[in-house]
């Protein structure tokens, strides 16, 4: 991976990147894990560990959470970013996905190609807001 690619990105071209997507897309993997995972990549060690921010190793270069594919990996970044919110997912008949994150007084709705992607914009839309 690049630098460009372990920099932080603006929220709103993240959104742009994630809407586009079609499926599962590792360098979007990265972007979202520095933007709003709260990690970031040693760049001077020979392994490239990926490190959360209190600098504990998480992962290899090669296992980044694989957030655009796994409903897993993007639930689990909506509860380290949005802990004791309420996840509602549905999946589509033609495989794409309707998601939607409530608090107790908020909800933000997330619509995408597949539904871990639904499950990143509607993050997205929370993190974009002023009430997150």
């Amino acid at each position: 991976m690049t630098r460009r690619e372990t920099a932080p990105v603006d929220l709103s071209r993240l959104v742009e990147r994630v809407w586009k997507a079609g499926g599962p897309d590792r360098e979007l993997d990265a972007a979202i894990g520095v933007t709003i995972g709260g990690l970031t990549i040693d760049e001077h060690d020979p392994i490239r560990r990926w490190r959360d921010e209190r600098g504990n190793t998480v992962a290899l270069l090669g296992a980044l959470p694989e957030y655009t594919s796994s409903f897993d990996a993007a639930l689990a970044l909506v509860e380290k970013v949005l802990p004791r919110h309420r996840v509602i997912i549905t999946k589509q008949p033609d495989g794409t996905g309707a998601v939607t994150i409530l608090s107790y007084e908020q909800s933000w709705a997330g619509y995408g190609a597949t539904p871990p992607l639904a499950i990143l914009l509607a993050l997205l839309s929370a993190k974009g807001s002023n009430d997150v």
